[in-house]
């Protein structure tokens, strides 16, 4: 298991494999929505909170609004694009972004294999 320190961070968010992404994914069935996103969409003070949240617990599940597909997958790319973070996992309206943080305390952090 390898532990993401923050310098580490921009190198491996791009590149999570499948078998980190099912990692993530397995954590995230038992997070429940942390930031729900509406109607409006991305907006700047939408994204100043879920850098503020991601930073505290690492991994974030996000609810969107409804749509296709094609359009939560996208709305999940822009944002994780915007917040320097990582998609895992797009499950219906629900997406789960994760970033490596220096905030949360080492015992909380997650190891990814």
């Amino acid at each position: 298991m390898v532990l993401i320190t923050r310098y580490d961070v921009k190198e491996h968010i791009l590149e999570l494999n499948s078998k980190q992404k099912a990692a993530l994914r397995t954590l995230g069935q038992r997070l429940k929505p942390t930031v729900v996103i509406g109607k409006a969409g991305l907006s700047d003070s939408l994204i100043t909170n879920v850098k503020a949240v991601i930073a505290r617990v690492e991994l974030l599940k996000v609810r969107m609004p409804a749509g296709s597909a094609e359009q939560r997958q996208q709305m999940a790319d822009d944002l994780a694009k915007a917040c320097d973070a990582a998609v895992a996992g797009v499950v219906g309206r629900n997406a789960l972004l994760y970033r490596s943080s220096e905030e949360v305390a080492p015992k909380n952090r997650i190891v990814l294999p």
